[in-house]
This record gives C-alpha cells, sequence and structure tokens, in this order.
C-alpha cells in the first residue's frame, strides 16, 4: 500500500481544519444575520409605533389648540406662564 509523505498528510488535515473553520464561520455569520434581521424588523416595528403615536399626538394638539384659538382669539401662547399675547 502507498502512503503519502507526512508533509502531505500534515498539509491535507491543515486543509480540512481550515475548511472546517470556514464553513462553521459562514453558519455563525448566518445565525448572526438572522439575529439582526429579527432585530431589524423589531426596531421598525418601534418606529412604525412611534411614527403613529406622533400622528396622533399631532392631531390632539391642533384640536386643543384650535380649542384654545375659538377661546382666547390668535395668538402665542407661553407655555410656561399660561399668558396668551397678541
Amino acid at each position: 500500500m502507498t502512503k503519502i509523505t507526512e508533509q502531505e498528510l500534515t498539509n491535507v488535515q491543515q486543509l480540512r481544519s481550515d475548511l472546517y473553520a470556514i464553513i462553521v464561520a459562514t453558519g455563525e455569520l448566518h445565525l448572526n444575520k438572522v439575529v439582526l434581521t429579527q432585530q431589524l424588523a423589531e426596531l421598525n416595528a418601534q418606529i412604525t409605533l412611534q411614527e403613529k403615536t406622533f400622528a396622533e399626538f399631532q392631531q390632539k394638539e391642533q384640536v386643543i389648540y384650535q380649542q384654545l384659538q375659538e377661546k382666547y382669539g390668535t395668538g402665542n401662547i407661553n407655555v410656561d406662564t399660561g399668558e396668551v399675547s397678541e
């Protein structure tokens, strides 16, 4: 039976070891990508919720300012003192 040299065997074993390391690293990167994709989806959901809340806030603000204008007329409201200046 013919055998390869020790150096050739070492080279083949090193190649196999390097290939295994590449496969493991690729798997880890893929799993990291999956986790990041899930985190991005959650962030996007939170952004959408905040945008909706902001739009609702703007509507409430508009109603309040409209009510104040009807009651006090147009002018600037000092939010610290509550004074209305025309």
